[in-house]
């Protein structure tokens, strides 16, 4: 907030209320006072007495990396204050982990397949992630498929301070742009980032151009429901008749968040995964796909 280049290049040491792990402690939010102000140069030696041994973070990672083609091990940029265990070239801590853990379910559910197929017939294919955290799932979608992405990002202004910063400035060779409150506006068929508040998204027109994929993960079971249902009725028309809405949260049932997901779409399928472990579930919730009640595309 006071635009301190400092923290701003620390930054991933400042995202712990979006992943619920704290870097700068290698803990889990949890179990430190939370960071609410700027860390001492001399951080890295606090580090060397907090740094215990690998969690069972590191070791899932190594397990499910080498599981996946080469293309699917997720790596975060050596950026903002990254921290982790250096494993064959890649910083892993829990974030890493968890978002290995999201693309894993992608590939092995076939949304990977099916953006590849949009790729190959000459589109640049639309993802839209609601509620993006620090930018870390759009990062790695971005580089596995080798920026030829349009990908927007819906979240609190709060949130996109974080988002923006993180994404423009490891894509800055792609057009990015802010959605503005302008009616009617169409997202560009060029490769990029799109981050909108989260007031603005009915700004955007999906009717010319529909999301090949709609991604919530872990916040749609933390909005009320007045909130989940304006977002679900907000999914179903971008993604349309050939769309997929891939959502992770925690719940009870097999309805959704709120139970407003079946309102709005059919269940394509609960996700399943022969390379994660059996636990996937209660670490970050049931994975499903959702679409349309008119859906086009292949019945999984």
């Amino acid at each position: 907030a006071e635009g301190d280049r400092d923290v701003i290049a620390k930054m991933r040491l400042y995202g712990h209320a979006f992943t619920g792990y704290q870097l700068a402690t290698l803990e889990f939010a949890s179990k430190r006072p939370w960071l609410a102000r700027k860390l001492p140069n001399n951080w890295d030696q606090f580090l060397e007495f907090l740094a215990g041994p690998p969690d069972r973070s590191v070791f899932n990672y190594v397990t499910v990396a080498n599981a996946l083609p080469k293309r699917f091990r997720v790596s975060p940029p050596r950026k903002f204050g990254e921290i982790g265990w250096q494993i064959d070239g890649a910083i892993v801590n829990d974030d890493t982990w968890s978002y290995l853990e999201i693309v894993c379910l992608l590939a092995e559910n076939g949304l990977i397949t099916q953006i590849d197929e949009a790729i190959s017939r000459g589109r640049t294919p639309l993802v839209v992630e609601i509620g993006g955290g620090f930018g870390g799932l759009g990062y790695y979608l971005m580089k596995i498929f080798e920026d030829q992405l349009r990908y927007v990002i819906i979240d609190i202004p709060e949130s996109l301070a974080f988002s923006a910063i993180y994404c423009a400035t490891l894509f800055r060779h792609l057009q990015n742009n802010f959605v503005e409150s302008r009616p009617g506006q169409t997202l560009g068929d060029e490769a990029g980032f799109s981050f909108a508040p989260n007031w603005h998204y009915r700004s955007l027109d999906f009717t010319r151009r529909q999301a090949d994929l709609v991604i919530n993960t872990l916040s749609l079971s933390e909005m009320s429901d007045a909130q989940i249902e304006d977002y679900c009725n907000g999914i179903k028309a971008m993604i349309g008749e050939t769309g997929i809405f891939f959502e992770q949260n925690h719940q009870t049932n097999h309805e959704g968040p709120g139970g407003f997901c079946t309102s709005y779409f059919k269940n394509l399928r609960q996700c399943s995964s022969k390379i994660l472990p059996d636990s996937f579930a209660e670490h970050r919730g049931q994975a499903n796909l959702w679409v349309s009640a008119g859906y086009k595309g292949q019945e999984a």
